[in-house]
């Protein structure tokens, strides 16, 4: 499984984006969540400076760990390309 599928496989409690920029992504702050983003290269301080301690914002180690390009919960979350119907800022 490569990093994108790993972090993919977090279920999504919550996620936000205004005008193409993604604000946050939560996912429940447990332990098998833990070991994931730990085995794509997250360090625990940085996993526990996201963490409020029910839940961890996994927006930015999408893009800082996996090399994604864009986020989008109904395309399968973190994405190593850039839709079509994305504004044309992000397609540069």
């Amino acid at each position: 499984m490569d990093k994108l599928q790993l972090i993919n496989s977090i279920p999504v409690i919550e996620d936000s984006a205004s005008f193409g920029e993604l604000e946050y992504v939560l996912v429940e702050d447990n332990a098998e969540n833990r070991e994931k983003l730990r085995m794509i290269g997250v360090p625990d301080v940085e996993i526990s400076e996201m963490s409020n301690g029910e839940e961890i914002d996994i927006a930015g180690f999408g893009f800082v760990y996996c090399g994604a390009k864009w986020f989008e919960k109904r395309l399968g979350g973190f994405l190593d390309y850039v839709p079509d119907h994305a504004p044309d800022w992000a397609k540069a």
